[in-house]
């Protein structure tokens, strides 16, 4: 029998998928800290108030134009 190189054919699937699945997690971890912290910003957030008289304002009547 010859030798064994490892590494000579490039990656093994079990190398990948052991990769993959610390990458998935690493993903899911990273993604969870981020979600974490934008997720009580937007409980806070307030609907913006304007003056009546403001163009931004909204319409407080929904008439038909003619």
């Amino acid at each position: 029998m010859g030798k064994r190189y490892e590494g000579v054919d490039g990656v093994s699937r079990r190398g990948f998928l052991k990769r993959a699945l610390i990458g998935v997690g690493g993903g899911m971890v990273v993604l969870a800290g981020v979600g974490g912290r934008w997720l009580p910003s937007a409980m806070r957030r307030r609907a913006a108030e304007f003056p009546d008289d403001s163009i931004f304002a909204p319409a407080k009547k929904h008439g038909r134009r003619s």
